[in-house]
């Protein structure tokens, strides 16, 4: 299969309980207007019309103006494996996934698309900005049984740590693909 056949979309991770935020922090304003997670998902479609959002059924109401694919999954409790096995159940005939993380609203839209581009039915692309592993990675399908048997809170890191002969890594330098929200201190010091 050439690169350019290659059909890869997007799951966004959205289900969390943000117990280290106090409250809904996908649901937290940014001051632009837009929610965390609502501005996580429109830099997302600016690199793709391919995507598929896990959330609680809380939070889908606040995201169905975006017209996006939702998917609310019930078992949360369960852990953020068990929400990507449950993503992985739900996602059209694609040949790689990209797994972003619904709370990182500053990536923009390239560098999406630069990891979209790099993806391959066969690797897992992550990037990697000063030798750490940042998000979202791209999993070709040669791992998505083993994406779909996730449990608890293991996530696609322990795919990654199993798999180190089938990673690539893209050197990047925006520290967006760094930069979560997990507290309220980490929103605020995006706006000073």
């Amino acid at each position: 299969m050439t690169q350019a056949s290659i059909q890869v979309g997007a799951i966004v991770l959205a289900a969390g309980f943000s117990r280290r935020f106090g409250n809904t922090k996908q649901l937290a304003p940014l001051g632009n207007g837009h929610t965390v997670l609502e501005q996580t998902l429109l830099n997302l479609n600016g690199a793709t019309d391919k995507l598929l959002v896990v959330t609680r059924a809380d939070i889908r109401p606040k995201i169905e103006n975006l017209k996006l694919p939702i998917c609310v999954f019930d078992h949360v409790d369960l852990g953020m494996g068990a929400s990507l096995a449950y993503a992985m159940t739900q996602i059209p005939d694609w040949d790689a996934v990209m797994i972003c993380l619904g709370d990182m609203p500053f990536i923009p839209s390239s560098c999406y698309r630069a990891l979209l581009d790099a993806a391959d039915e066969q690797r897992i692309i992550v990037p990697v900005i000063d030798s750490k592993f940042a998000n979202p990675c791209v999993f070709g399908k040669r791992f998505f049984r083993e994406l779909k048997q996730l449990e608890g809170d293991k996530g696609g890191r322990s795919v990654i740590n199993r798999h180190p002969d089938a990673v690539t890594q893209i050197k990047m330098t925006d520290p967006s693909l760094l930069q979560d929200i997990d507290t309220p201190a980490d929103l605020a010091a995006q706006h000073s």
